[in-house]
């Protein structure tokens, strides 16, 4: 699920643009390990396919050589973020009030 949040884009990250569910699940067909190892299988092979000397008879490695991934992905802060997510410890009750919109602004 960290993998799919990752590719598709999330609270902690964009992710990679024009990647939906589908595409997800096609990467992690693809490349096989554990989380971050599918993923930076997965840019390793992006990084060979996009030479002009590149070739393949798979539909779906076609498809996918076509993604633009941003420099850093995978990122493993990301991933850590998932992980190991901070959270505020306070525990005293919630209360709802009208947002002090001078102060947003």
């Amino acid at each position: 699920m960290i993998a799919i949040g990752m590719i598709v884009g999330s609270d902690y990250t964009n992710g990679i643009p024009n990647a939906g569910i589908m595409t997800a699940l096609e990467i992690l067909q693809e490349f096989h390990g554990t989380c971050m190892e599918r993923l930076e299988k997965f840019r390793h092979w992006w990084k060979k396919a996009q030479k002009p000397d590149y070739k393949t008879q798979s539909k779906v490695l076609k498809r996918l050589k076509n993604l633009a991934l941003f420099e850093g992905f995978p990122n493993q802060a990301i991933y850590d973020a998932y992980i190991s997510p901070k959270v505020d410890p306070d525990k005293s009750k919630f209360t709802w009030a009208m947002p002090q919109l001078e102060l947003i602004r």
